[in-house]
């Protein structure tokens, strides 16, 4: 259920969730050891503006100033094992949601979190591993474990 602002005059307002996206990764995206790799989310599943680049930036820059609900969510194809499986969210190239786990067999690693956005401020991920050698970020089409999206929540 989404939240009603209500306008002067008495218009009920049912637009303060935009804009919102959700995008995932469609096929396996290889990230190099050691090496912080932009995850390049390529399929929109909805994109309620038109504020997220699915095709070149892999990006959301949402146009509006205000208070966003962020997440992200990265499955690897790999059983092998490491300390360093990190993903961030990151805003105008600065870390500002961050998630770090030890990878234990095709490790799922999620971040989620509440950011303030002016309307030219932009918003990635970030993928960083240490496994010894690449490591496939999980793609597939129906976009169940990579993926990342986002909604106002208020101005």
């Amino acid at each position: 259920m989404g939240l009603t602002k209500v306008r002067s005059g008495g218009i009920a307002n049912n637009a303060l969730n935009v804009p919102a996206f959700h995008a995932s990764l469609t096929s396996d995206q290889s990230i190099s050891n050691a090496t912080y790799t932009r995850i390049n989310f390529d399929t929109e599943l909805f994109d309620s503006d038109g504020t997220y680049d699915n095709s070149s930036n892999y990006r959301f820059t949402p146009a509006v100033a205000g208070k966003y609900y962020l997440y992200a969510s990265v499955r690897t194809e790999t059983a092998t094992d490491f300390n360093n499986f990190q993903i961030m969210i990151r805003k105008n190239n600065s870390d500002v949601l961050f998630g770090n786990v030890g990878h234990v067999h095709y490790e799922n690693n999620v971040v989620v979190g509440i950011v303030d956005s002016d309307s030219d401020d932009y918003f990635d991920v970030f993928m960083y591993q240490d496994s010894g050698g690449s490591v496939n970020a999980r793609g597939e089409t129906v976009g169940k474990e990579t993926f990342f999206g986002g909604f106002r929540i208020t101005t």
